[in-house]
């Protein structure tokens, strides 16, 4: 997508305005949420799966927090787990449990099953960032930080057959 503009941010991430925040994950450094409601899909296999309305990709900096702390962070997933203080033994980050965000993912996931939060209001910034602030006080901000073309992030519904919305650094 070139000419990539504020208020084409601000468009896509008023979708999600209104939709509960229902899951969050990662697939090696790419940090995943989902919104919305549930939706049944047939894969090409045809098995069923269960997606959400709405999907967040980020492959760039963001914190979760709310009015007390940050709850998860892109850059936890390079501590490891059980010493989060220590980077500097080394360690396989990318196997799953071993790294410091995949344990603050599970927290934040029992945290959305007990508040339900959802989605009150969007910001973007002029570099293709963002802030989604959610009820009880929950904040996911977006900041894009390199100056070289790469993917930051996307949003997309899993469901539809459609575009994504894709944010490069170069689009700014």
């Amino acid at each position: 997508m070139s000419e990539m503009t504020q208020d084409a941010v601000l468009t896509a991430l008023h979708r999600l305005v209104g939709s509960p925040l229902r899951d969050v994950g990662r697939a090696s450094d790419l940090a995943w949420f989902s919104f919305g409601e549930p939706r049944h899909v047939a894969g090409p296999d045809g098995s069923t799966r269960i997606v959400h309305e709405h999907a967040l990709h980020l492959q760039c900096p963001f914190r979760l927090s709310d009015n007390t702390a940050v709850l998860m962070g892109s850059q936890d997933v390079y501590y490891p787990a059980d010493r989060p203080s220590s980077s500097d033994d080394p360690f396989d980050w990318d196997r799953q449990d071993a790294n410091l965000l995949d344990h603050r993912i599970e927290e934040v996931r029992a945290r959305i099953e007990r508040d339900n939060p959802v989605v009150e209001h969007a910001q973007a910034d002029p570099f293709g960032g963002f802030r989604l602030a959610m009820s009880g006080g929950l904040n996911l901000q977006v900041l894009p930080v390199t100056s070289f073309r790469r993917e930051h992030w996307r949003y997309l519904r899993p469901y539809a057959d459609e575009e994504h919305f894709v944010v490069f650094e170069s689009d700014y």
